[in-house]
């Protein structure tokens, strides 16, 4: 008889975004690991990470059947176009799940995957992102790897992708190093030992959506 595979699904707080072990641990996330360790978090206005999280949102909808286009904010209007435009070029690609978490009971840290995929075929992440395209972030890739591994138990290997939006165009970049992974280990190492030696607070304040 074949094992059925745990799904290691955290509980999570909206409020003060915190994510924890069903045993009631708190643990980081990894834009937060990621943005702390590289003192990102100052960068980003708020308006530009709330926009994105709207247009993250109608995304999602649409892939689920149940937006309605005429009720969108005029200014997220561009992005979406540009997300359909990239499916109609793309039938390759099937979105199979949206914005799900998990975590790591072995490196504790969790995440929320934008999107569950096929391209070509294959499992794939994809993470989206309303940032100018010419800003590909190198942090960009050990976020990608960091989500990747979390599923990894569930789904086996899968590729990797970054789904750049702005209101003109649209780039669809693929991370294949397999080194990103354990880069991204390093920085959850830094992160840990300065939270556990008190230098650094167990939660920052800034905006898990790009």
């Amino acid at each position: 008889m074949k094992r059925k595979k745990r799904i290691y699904e955290p509980c999570f707080e909206v409020k003060g975004h915190i994510y924890m072990t069903p045993e009631g641990i708190i643990i980081p996330s990894v834009t937060e690991i990621i943005k702390a360790e590289l003192n990102l978090y100052n960068f980003s206005s708020q308006a530009a990470a709330k926009r994105g999280e709207y247009v993250h949102q109608a995304c999602q909808w649409h892939d689920e059947g149940r937006l309605k286009v005429e009720s969108l904010d005029p200014v997220l209007i561009p992005f979406y176009n540009q997300y359909i435009l990239f499916l109609k070029e793309n039938p390759s690609v099937k979105i199979l799940q949206n914005e799900t978490m998990r975590y790591s009971p072995k490196y504790l840290y969790a995440g929320r995957a934008d999107k569950l995929a096929l391209v070509n075929g294959v499992s794939a992440l994809i993470d989206l992102k309303t940032c100018n395209i010419l800003k590909q972030e190198i942090w960009h890739k050990w976020q990608t790897a960091a989500y990747e591994y979390l599923f990894r138990h569930e789904c086996g290997e899968q590729e990797r992708y970054i789904l750049y939006l702005t209101p003109d165009e649209y780039l669809f970049v693929k991370h294949d190093n397999k080194r990103d992974f354990y880069e991204f280990l390093t920085l959850l190492a830094a992160h840990t030992i300065k939270i556990n030696n008190g230098y650094r607070k167990q939660k920052e304040e800034f905006s898990e959506i790009e």
